[in-house]
């Protein structure tokens, strides 16, 4: 058998074993889930990061899209509105103009203007009454709506007919200044 010296040897020895199997036990257990809870993290962050990527690729594209209407607009202030010096005159001008080769009579033309200071533009409203061929009118009127610069037709009201088959209207238009 063993001696008293070696079993004690043999003792300490399962001692340190067991011990060292304890702390290896603990310490492989709170590095296991350290590991999870930081490969979870990963994921999490992971997932977010592909999120918050697909959010950036929605913004520029947004951002494109504002960069285009952009420029739209200011083609459109460009070409498509009236100088602000002297839009009043180019309107009035262009509608007596249109009106002479229609054929037409307008009755005392009426003008307004107010502004828009959060967009910078000027609406030039113009009214007037008109008696002609219901034709004519609409010759008139559709010349009117493919003006390349903005007149838009408001409103028209039929005020009556006459026996020869004339229109009696008034009509009220606007028209756009750029105010930058």
């Amino acid at each position: 058998m063993l001696e008293e010296k070696e079993r004690r040897v043999i003792l300490y020895l399962v001692i340190i074993l067991v011990v060292n199997f304890l702390v290896y036990i603990m310490v492989v257990n709170s590095l296991k889930n350290s590991y999870y809870s930081k490969l979870e993290n990963y994921s999490s962050l992971r997932k977010n990061l592909l999120i918050l990527k697909s959010e950036i690729n929605e913004k520029k594209f947004e951002l494109l899209k504002w960069q285009r209407a952009e420029k739209d607009i200011k083609n459109l202030r460009e070409n498509y509105f009236y100088s602000r010096s002297n839009g009043i005159e180019i309107v009035r001008k262009y509608l007596e103009k249109l009106a002479k080769e229609k054929g037409i009579y307008i009755n005392e033309i009426n003008y307004s203007y107010k502004v828009d200071e959060k967009n910078s533009i000027g609406e030039i409203g113009i009214s007037f009454s008109v008696t002609d061929n219901y034709f004519r009118l609409k010759d008139f009127l559709s010349s009117i709506e493919s003006e390349p610069k903005f007149i838009i037709i408001r409103k028209i009201d039929l005020i009556g007919t006459e026996i020869l088959g004339n229109v009696n209207t008034k009509i009220y238009l606007s028209a756009f200044t750029n105010e930058k």
